[in-house]
């Protein structure tokens, strides 16, 4: 199959190498530099770069079997712009999704609060105190110029583009963070620490969220996998996630996101032998389900502090009659 594939996200990268492994001709679009340097990895693909404009994508896809849009869940007008394409030239299009976060009635925390735009969280930030976190991009960064550039803690893409916009706001360089992910709990929350951060606004499928830094480690919940924590003890955060037809192919965004996260993995021998290749090599075979949440329980209690995040890989989905069902209410 010739399949089309607009990256530049550690799921795009991932993905790209599953199917060129599987035989596929497949071509990545990238839209900078930076993005061909770490899709370069890959071996047995085809790199374009530089960002496509709407005739662009539709001569691509008109050579194509199969569109996989692996854009930033942030790139809206990308995402549309393909969208629209695929439906012109008749190409079959998918979508590697996220999971971002709702706001729904009676389901945010009270340290989240949330706003219409990036200029209008901005505007709330004026009235609080403390250092300000973004992790959301450079599109953004103009919005939050009227505060004082000593409070911004900007974390962008390692590119003298990404730096020069900070600099032009008047950002210090101590206060720049040019790392590329994906972050894990432990680092996350080290910057945390390290940085002073008190305010994190975010971007959400319904918005701008504003929220006060809490200690601790949080989740963030959503489609693809369930969560939970195990009772007693400090918080490892447990994310059960699926296979579904059997393979990593299949899995969502977050669930490959979790997966590529985890500290230790567990989950019977069929589903821990066929994971991607980037993710952790600490697995643990289990039998059934009780055996399963007894472990869960002894590794809770003697873990290191390095190990912060777990993933239950189950076979078929986290659905009513997967073992997930049972598991899930004992670790809330």
């Amino acid at each position: 199959m010739k399949i089309l594939l607009f990256g530049g996200t550690t799921e795009g990268r991932v993905l790209s190498e599953a199917l060129a492994k599987r035989g596929d001709d497949v071509t990545v679009c990238v839209a900078t530099d930076y993005g061909r340097e770490e899709q370069a990895q890959v071996d047995g693909v085809t790199i374009l770069t530089g960002r496509k404009g709407p005739e662009e994508m539709r001569a691509l896809m008109e050579t194509s079997d199969l569109v996989v849009d692996a854009t930033h869940p942030y790139a809206t007008e990308v995402t549309a712009l393909l969208k629209e394409a695929a439906g012109a030239t008749g190409t079959k299009y998918v979508r590697v999704r996220r999971t971002l976060t709702t706001n729904e009635a009676g389901t945010s925390p009270d340290h989240i609060h949330y706003y219409g735009s990036a200029a209008e969280a901005a505007d709330a930030l004026t009235s609080t105190e403390g250092n300000i976190l973004l992790a959301t991009g450079t599109k953004e960064l103009a919005d939050f110029a009227g505060l004082s550039p000593e409070r911004l803690i900007p974390r962008v893409l390692p590119t003298a583009e990404n730096l020069a916009a900070c600099e032009a706001l008047g950002i210090p360089r101590r206060n720049i963070v040019a790392m590329q992910g994906p972050f894990s709990t432990d680092l996350n929350a080290a910057l945390l620490r390290q940085k002073d951060i008190r305010r994190l606004p975010g971007k959400g499928g319904s918005g701008w969220t504003g929220r006060r830094a809490a200690p601790g480690h949080r989740a963030a919940g959503g489609r693809g996998h369930d969560r939970g924590r195990i009772p007693g003890g400090s918080i490892m955060l447990t994310y059960l996630t699926a296979v579904g037809g059997g393979t990593f192919l299949t899995l969502t965004g977050e669930a490959l996101r979790a997966l590529m996260q985890a500290d230790v993995i567990y989950g019977w021998e069929r589903t821990l032998k066929d994971l991607p290749e980037d993710v952790t090599e600490n697995r643990v075979p289990i039998k059934d389900s009780a055996e399963l949440f007894e472990r869960l329980k002894q590794d809770e209690a003697a873990r290191e502090p390095s190990i912060e995040t777990a993933v239950v890989v189950y076979s078929g989905d986290t659905g009513f009659y997967s073992g997930a069902r049972l598991l899930l209410p004992k670790l809330k």
